[in-house]
């Protein structure tokens, strides 16, 4: 069984799972390996308490603050205490794939969804596959067969 040191779970803050969370927590204790938690920061106008009177450098970081917090509070909920949490703010593929690979990562974990915007980009037809540098594992549906899938896996 191959040992992982470093695991990225890239979250959905907007969607109402929480498998991707559960699963990067479970190998990560599994493992002893540190964890990162990442979203997206693609969702600019689904945060209603940010005022639209800002200028767009002030909205983004507002916007940017908020994401943030909504990640630790959902690491928080989860009961993962020990992750490093970030935001992705430019091309998601590229830039999780210098993430991954300044911090030489063993494995990074999405949803269905993240995993077609990661290798994809925004506009799937006009963007090109993105390689990174580690496996990217797909984490479809919380089951009894997740669970154990994921106490065999690597």
């Amino acid at each position: 069984m191959k040992s992982l040191r470093r695991i990225i779970a890239v979250i959905d803050l907007f969607s109402s799972g929480e498998r991707v969370g559960n699963a990067a927590s479970a190998l990560a204790e599994k493992h002893r390996a540190q964890l990162r938690l990442v979203t997206l920061h693609d969702h600019l106008d689904a945060l209603d308490n940010v005022p639209h009177n800002l200028s767009p450098e002030e909205r983004f970081s507002r916007i940017e603050t908020n994401l943030l917090q909504r990640l630790r509070q959902y690491a928080l909920r989860l009961g993962i205490r020990a992750a490093d949490c970030s935001i992705i703010t430019g091309h998601p593929g590229t830039q999780l794939s210098q993430m991954a690979g300044q911090w030489n990562a063993d494995l990074i974990l999405s949803d269905p969804h993240v995993a077609r915007t990661l290798h994809n980009g925004w506009v799937p037809w006009l963007e090109t596959i993105t390689p990174l540098p580690c496996r990217l594992q797909v984490v479809h549906q919380e089951s009894s067969w997740l669970r154990q899938r994921i106490n065999t896996l690597l």
